[in-house]
Parts: structure tokens; sequence; C-alpha cells
């Protein structure tokens, strides 16, 4: 399996993990996962760095995903359309990207980096401030 098949799949499962703790926290968040991007970007980047997979986790105005060899992976885009988007975006990073839920304006590779930038954002939609409890 190549690190690309490997880090779908680990979005794949952070998509049910997150869809998992929504419905268990409903007053926390939307069934769209509206408010969880902060939460699942850092997961994924979480579990592909154990994985050995080199990823980073950025930021556009209001909206984290992942980016790795030049990718969107983003788990939460569903809260911007709902059936408009998959479950799991992985889509070529454009450099005119347009969209402003996906343009780049920061880009972060270490935790200490994440965890900084987070720590600024609501409780509710940072990775740090809640108990998730063990990730599958």
């Amino acid at each position: 399996m190549t690190n690309m098949q490997r880090i779908k799949t680990i979005a794949r499962r952070v998509r049910k993990w997150a869809e998992k703790l929504q419905h268990d926290r409903p007053s926390l968040w939307s069934t769209s996962l509206g408010g969880m991007c902060g939460i699942c970007a850092y997961e994924i980047f979480k579990r592909a760095r154990r994985a050995g997979i080199r990823c980073r986790v950025a930021m556009s105005c209001h909206h984290a995903f992942v980016l790795y060899r030049g990718h969107i992976i983003d788990v939460t885009a569903t809260q911007f359309g709902g059936s408009e988007y998959p479950k799991v975006l992985f889509r070529k990073l454009a450099d005119d990207e347009e969209d402003g839920c996906w343009e780049v304006t920061a880009i972060f590779d270490t935790v200490k980096a994440v965890r900084k930038e987070m720590n600024k954002w609501l409780s509710c939609h940072n990775p740090f401030a809640l108990d998730l409890g063990a990730s599958c």
C-alpha cells in the first residue's frame, strides 16, 4: 500500500471517528461536522505522523485541513454544502485556489506549531482543549 493510499485510509477512519464523536456530543458540533475542522485535521496529522507519513496542517481564514503531496485532505468539507462535497475530500490543491475554504493562509508541520495556533481557537474547536478520548 502506498503512502497516498494509507493517508486516504487514515482520513476515512478519522471521518468515522468524528461522526461518532459528534453523535456523542451533538451540542458541540453539527451533523455536517461544522466546527470540527481543526480537531479532524489534527487527528489526521497525528495518525499520519504515527504511520511515518509526513503531512501538514493547513489553514485558511476560517478552516483547517491537511496537505499531503500537493493534495487537500478534508473530512469536514461537508459543512460547506452537505451533499455537494464527499465525506472525505481529496483533491489537488490549485495554485490559484479561489474557494476561500481552501485558500491556504498558514501551514504547520509540527505538533508544537499546530498547538500554538489552535490554542487561539475556541475550546470546542481545539483538539488540545478537549478530552476527546482515545483515538481509534
